[in-house]
């Protein structure tokens, strides 16, 4: 595992994305993919099909349906909140739950501006 495969899992695990949704795989495996190659943001829906392709996942649609599934549980558990903590500024409250191109772009953008490196996760 290289160093910018687990700041992604360390990204998704602190905005309280659990890995044993299936979701969790799918999010981790495009957010990777779009640090590699930001031109992917212009059409994720292909990323989609790609990812379900590579997950031999019968029902592309599935992709995006298991990442909005796990991205909800963590909504409706006050989980995403850590979006909070990670950028220090509000991006959720209890009125927005990101969408799956907005938490992969957050995702992408966090570990592109390099903020990972000065994270100190405190409790509360």
């Amino acid at each position: 595992m290289d160093k910018t495969e687990k700041e992604v899992k360390l990204f998704l695990l602190r905005v309280g994305i659990k890995c044993d949704h299936v979701g969790y795989t799918y999010l981790e495996k495009i957010i990777l993919n779009c640090i590699k190659d930001p031109t992917l943001f212009k059409n994720l829906k292909e990323v989609y099909f790609r990812i379900a392709e590579e997950y031999h996942e019968k029902n592309p649609l599935r992709v995006e349906a298991n990442m909005s599934n796990a991205i909800n549980f963590a909504f409706k558990n006050k989980k995403l909140e850590g979006l909070n903590k990670l950028f220090g500024v509000k991006m959720v409250d209890s009125s927005h739950k990101p969408t799956c191109a907005e938490l992969i772009r957050l995702g992408t953008e966090y570990i592109n501006m390099g903020l990972y490196k000065n994270f100190v996760w405190e409790e509360a």
